[in-house]
């Protein structure tokens, strides 16, 4: 019954936006972004507090990158949002021309240290390589010791509070109400988003 419960909301979300056409608005497309944006980090968020690693880092790795892109919509046709790739830290770079604000260099290690989840994505390298991951709620855990121990370019850490104050920084400079894309959200999602959050945006 639950399965079937969540097929008709898709069905129906699918079907509110064919019902719109094939905008290309730039205010309709962020607004897509930001919504995709924020179920990819209610799922990184699940998935930190499960424990699944590194599926967690994956998941803010795309939400980062969504919500970037979804404020670049505003300023770059789509030729040039796909031209960044899956860069978090180029598509960070192209944020932060749009504001010349030098506050917002603080988030600079939580954009490097994230978008290293990107090569990871695929298990090959992981599987070859080998390599840490750490989670952790504020800061990262001290490195491994002993034989076994991963080198730095091979240790992968997820700090959460720090990827919540750059969601919150995004919408702030976005100009975007968080609430609009909370308030959308079941009461399951929602105890997730808000779950150890610092941002208070929610």
């Amino acid at each position: 019954m639950a399965l079937l419960e969540a097929m008709k909301r898709s069905v129906a979300w699918f079907c509110a936006r064919c019902s719109k056409g094939q905008s290309t608005d730039s205010e309709y497309v962020q607004t897509e972004y930001f919504t995709i944006a924020t179920q990819y980090y209610v799922a990184g968020r699940y998935a930190y507090f499960a424990g699944l690693v590194p599926t967690a880092g994956n998941l803010f790795h795309h939400a980062i990158e969504m919500y970037l892109k979804g404020y670049l919509a505003q300023h770059m046709n789509e030729l040039k949002r796909k031209s960044l790739g899956h860069s978090l830290k180029r598509c960070w770079r192209a944020f932060k021309r749009k504001f010349g604000d030098q506050s917002l260099n603080q988030h600079d290690q939580a954009i490097a240290i994230l978008d290293r989840f990107e090569s990871i994505r695929y298990p090959e390298k992981f599987a070859r390589e080998g390599g840490e991951v750490h989670f952790s709620p504020t800061t990262p855990n001290p490195p491994s010791r002993g034989m076994y121990a991963a080198p730095a370019s091979r240790r992968y850490d997820l700090i959460l509070n720090e990827i919540d104050l750059l969601v919150a920084t995004i919408f702030q400079k976005a100009n975007v109400n968080p609430k609009f894309f909370g308030n959308h959200l079941n009461n399951n999602a929602q105890s997730f988003l808000i779950k150890e959050n610092p941002s208070g945006i929610w």
